[in-house]
């Protein structure tokens, strides 16, 4: 593609940023990446560069606070028990409270 120059008042002479080729001032624009192009060269710029992420929301939308300790008792206490029925009515959940004396921890174990 020949290009015949020819003079325009207030135009000047460039060279396309993509192409190399040579064009009058007026005929280049600017693309969106600052780059003087002729129009063959100019592209708008890509949509999928105006797209922004979601934040997650991480955390969870209720809580309950961390419970106590409770213990079920041992296997020692059940054979004590004489029958079925007194194992199942007396299977209960045991919560231990911690007390000190002489600078030793104690387990005090009290029915909850």
């Amino acid at each position: 593609m020949s290009y015949t120059p020819s003079y325009a008042k207030g135009q000047w002479l460039t060279i396309c940023d993509q192409c190399g080729r040579q064009y009058k001032s007026s005929e280049l624009r600017m693309r969106w990446d600052n780059l003087m192009v002729c129009e063959t060269d100019w592209e708008p710029r890509q949509p999928q560069d105006f797209v922004r992420g979601v934040a997650d929301t991480i955390a969870p939308p209720w809580t309950r606070p961390e419970s106590s300790n409770f213990f079920i008792l041992p296997n020692s206490f059940f054979s004590t028990l004489t029958s079925k029925t007194n194992i199942s009515m007396s299977i209960t959940v045991l919560r231990t409270s911690k007390q000190e004396i002489n600078g030793a921890v104690l387990n005090n174990f009290t029915l909850g």
